[in-house]
């Protein structure tokens, strides 16, 4: 699973060294990111389990040594 922005406690826990980064306040940096992905939002928990509860089912049978961007369109290959 290659994720991408996942709202979590580690995530929040970088914002200001992003902010520092970018030159922004820290509240602006998740929207930063946002802005960033077709979907408009940001990945949770319940998109990364959606995708492994899939893959782990015998509807993905015929799918071997995938990597699966869960990324809400922003990395697309």
């Amino acid at each position: 699973m290659l994720g991408n922005l996942l709202k979590s406690p580690m995530f929040q826990s970088l914002l200001p060294q992003y902010a520092t980064k970018l030159g922004i306040k820290p509240d602006q940096v998740e929207q930063y990111y946002i802005d960033k992905v077709p979907l408009k939002r940001g990945c949770d928990y319940q998109d990364v389990l959606n995708m492994l509860l899939f893959y782990a089912s015998p509807k993905a049978s015929y799918c071997t040594g995938q990597s699966i961007n869960v990324t809400g369109g922003q990395v697309m290959f």
